[in-house]
C-alpha cells in the first residue's frame, strides 16, 4: 500500500508539475486510514 501510495503522488507530481503535498497525500492517509479501520470491523473474530 505505501508502494502504490508513492506511486500515485509521484505520478500526480509528474503530470502537473504540482507538489502533491497536501492534498494527495493527506487523502491517501485518510483513505488508507478508513479503509484499514472498514477491514478491522468486518474481519471474522476469534472465539475461544
Amino acid at each position: 500500500m505505501t508502494v502504490l501510495a508513492v506511486l500515485i503522488a509521484a505520478l500526480y507530481w509528474l503530470v502537473t508539475g504540482l507538489s502533491p503535498w497536501p492534498g494527495v497525500v493527506l487523502g491517501e492517509l485518510i483513505g488508507f486510514g478508513f479503509g484499514l479501520s472498514l477491514l478491522a470491523l468486518t474481519a471474522p473474530r476469534r472465539r475461544r
